[in-house]
């Protein structure tokens, strides 16, 4: 029943602007009567933002991998109780060379290539194999801490380079520089924009940030881009979005 315009603007907008947008704006900028329709048209645009048959990463690049916690009140983190989620980050690691203007050299750059973000539901070994299982090219360089987590990645031939952190967070940002810049950009991301992001939707929020920051160079054919990925994927319910069942009354709407 939503006009085709509405979901092209919706599209437009997602796609085109630098932060994004949350259902609240969209629901101001477009007229749309109930915020609940402003919310379905982003959700089911986020889950479209994911190309069903995407490559893997790290076959020309070098990657950092890492495990970090977001949203919950609890911020207890691995030690402590917490009910903030896991998301496993994987980001290529790239090399650009640049002039500088003052003193006309080239400089070498490290820039954040691609990445990949996943919930995990718990911070295992078994959940990382298969991230990096379905992600991560097979022989890829892959930085890491030591942890338990990530010491499978040798045997599933990976060449893993791990360095032991023990909760050093100047040597995390040496060490693995892309990782705590991606996690500062999610993170500020979510709380400035859409102030907070429940568990069950995360997902869909991360798919935004990926294909925001992995298209960052070339937003000029980011809108084209969604609606060619949207050709390939089957709509969501309202089942599948809420977890439950349409009432009888709103099906007669």
């Amino acid at each position: 029943k939503t006009s085709i315009h509405i979901w092209f603007w919706a599209a437009y907008l997602i796609a085109s602007q630098t932060s994004g947008i949350s259902a609240l704006e969209l629901q101001k900028r477009l007229g749309i009567k109930r915020y609940e329709t402003a919310f379905q048209l982003l959700h089911k645009l986020r889950v479209t933002m994911v190309r069903p048959d995407r490559d893997k990463i790290g076959s020309e690049w070098p990657l950092e991998l890492d495990i970090v916690f977001i949203g919950g009140k609890h911020k207890g983190g691995v030690q402590g109780v917490t009910d903030q989620t896991p998301v496993i980050i994987a980001v290529e690691i790239r090399h650009k060379e640049l002039r500088d203007k003052q003193t006309s050299k080239l400089v070498r750059r490290i820039l954040a290539g691609r990445t990949r973000l996943g919930i995990l539901p718990d911070k295992s070994s078994a959940s990382v194999d298969k991230f990096v299982k379905d992600c991560i090219t097979l022989g890829a360089v892959i930085s890491s801490d030591g942890g338990t987590e990530f010491s499978n990645l040798i045997d599933l031939g990976f060449d893993h380079r791990p360095v032991a952190m023990r909760g050093d967070r100047e040597k995390m940002d040496s060490y693995l520089p892309m990782i705590s810049r991606v996690t500062a950009n999610i993170k500020t991301w979510i709380d400035g924009i859409f102030h907070g992001v429940g568990k069950r939707h995360l997902q869909t929020y991360l798919n935004e940030f990926m294909f925001r920051f992995n298209r960052r160079f070339y937003r000029g054919i980011s809108f084209r881009t969604l609606l060619g990925f949207g050709t390939k994927h089957i709509g969501v319910t309202y089942q599948e979005i809420y977890g439950v069942a349409r009432t009888k009354k709103e099906e007669q709407k």
